[in-house]
């Protein structure tokens, strides 16, 4: 009976070592005697963070997105793309000044030098890849010209902040009227009222104008004043301005 159980524990002894175990004996010192390997073992941290990672900045995602503390890359505006607000944004930034997602955060772990090849802007310390090679990323462009009031001559509706231009005039059509008694201002109240509310929006047009109406009241035609006082127009609303008194109101304007 006494062979048969060293028999059992003989056999049971081989079959553990096959297997990789080991027999506890009640003497382990605690000492672990290696990493183990295999396919449950934890992988290197990638380059990058692919979508659905955690995440704690964009710059940290392939998808250069960290949306609500996870990689992303749907629904988001790439870098050097319009937006209107930060959630818009892969980079979850919007520059306020020219409406174009930027990058945001510090570059990427481990990033590539300007020159190197990419695939996404994600590998770059510049955060921008342009021609399959990390560039240095472009500056914003520049903010969009300002809208034009009532009354200012436009093109489009998105000349105008009201986005309506009807006959070339921001906000449709508008009258002036002029207290002057000078004819020729009479007369380009009435038939250049679109240039002048132009000219009453442009700085440097508002002076000109001032300087030729002050003349008039000094004897002047406004023609002879532009010759001889206050100097020919110069800046393209003061030509528009100039070019339709000459148009309507040229005996005016030369007479009195």
């Amino acid at each position: 009976m006494l062979s048969r159980r060293v028999d059992l524990l003989f056999a049971f002894s081989i079959l553990a070592a096959a297997c990789g175990g080991k027999i506890d004996d009640g003497t382990d010192s605690g000492v672990d005697s290696g990493a183990e390997s295999g396919p449950d073992s934890p992988a290197p941290p990638p380059f990058c963070k692919a979508d659905g990672t955690q995440c704690g900045s964009a710059p940290e995602c392939c998808s250069g997105a960290c949306v609500n503390g996870s990689c992303s890359s749907a629904g988001c505006t790439p870098n050097w793309s319009t937006c209107t607000n930060f959630t818009q944004c892969c980079s979850q930034n919007c520059d306020p000044s020219s409406h174009y997602c930027v990058p945001n955060g510090p570059p990427p772990p481990n990033c590539q030098p300007n020159g190197t090849a990419c695939s996404s802007g994600a590998q770059c310390c510049s955060q921008y890849c342009s021609g399959g090679s990390c560039a240095p990323a472009p500056p914003p462009p520049p903010p969009p010209p300002q809208c034009g009031p009532d009354g200012s001559y436009c093109i489009h509706a998105s000349d105008c902040c009201s986005q309506v231009c009807t006959n070339n005039t921001c906000g449709g059509t508008v009258t002036c009227a002029s207290t002057s008694t000078k004819l020729c201002d009479q007369c380009v109240a009435t038939n250049c009222c679109t240039q002048m509310l132009s000219c009453g929006n442009d700085s440097a047009c508002s002076q000109w104008l001032a300087c030729v109406q002050n003349c008039e009241q000094q004897g002047y035609s406004a023609f002879a004043c532009t010759q001889n006082t206050c100097g020919m127009p110069s800046t393209s609303t003061e030509k528009g301005l100039y070019s339709c008194a000459q148009q309507y109101c040229s005996t005016q304007c030369t007479k009195d």
